[in-house]
């Protein structure tokens, strides 16, 4: 399961940021400097989807979300407020509690468009364990995590993205765009 804790924020002055944010379509989550976002069947599997509230969010507070992350856990049920994680066996592994009442940013409104993400950075202003913190977030595996590619809307005169940087995790057998995660990191200006 991608280490979406480690997206979350952990900030006290803005503690909804703490929070993995799931609904039928899309799980996701930000810090306000990084964000992904996954498909949920792509995550959880379908039935998981189907399980969920149709008309709310859930929530699950980041120091939960690693219970998800355990490497024994191989499938989830939302059932009675709370995740459960069950082994191959089907054998109840934990349950995480969810929250309902998160005031919670649209995601979607710090993404920019991919079709505008037609240029590449020539300087990177980023910060590297945000970086790394994020591709935790797209893959589950180690071995999956050096397929990124950087692609903005626009660039400062000196090759710096002045915007979101949209970041795509690159299928490493077919060099697709995997269009299952959106990801973005924001640049570090050193104005």
């Amino acid at each position: 399961m991608q280490r979406l804790d480690l997206v979350c924020g952990k900030n006290e002055l803005n503690p909804s940021l703490g929070y993995v944010k799931i609904n039928k379509d899309e799980v996701g989550a930000t810090d306000g400097h990084i964000l992904v976002i996954h498909k949920t069947s792509f995550l959880f599997g379908e039935n998981f989807a189907d399980c969920l509230p149709g008309d709310k969010d859930i929530f699950v507070h980041y120091s939960d979300w690693k219970t998800i992350c355990k490497s024994k856990v191989y499938s989830y049920e939302y059932k009675d407020n709370q995740i459960l994680t069950f082994d191959k066996k089907d054998n109840l592994v934990d349950s995480v509690p969810v929250q309902y009442d998160v005031k919670y940013p649209d995601l979607h409104l710090a993404v920019p468009p991919l079709k505008d993400c037609n240029k590449t950075p020539s300087v990177l202003g980023i910060n590297a364990e945000l970086l790394y913190n994020l591709s935790l977030g797209i893959y589950s595996s180690k071995k999956d995590r050096l397929y990124l590619d950087l692609k903005c809307s626009g660039l400062n005169e000196d090759g710096r993205p002045n915007k979101a940087v949209r970041v795509i995790p690159i299928d490493k057998n077919s060099d697709l765009y995997n269009s299952d995660v959106i990801a973005v990191i924001m640049s570090v200006s050193n104005n």
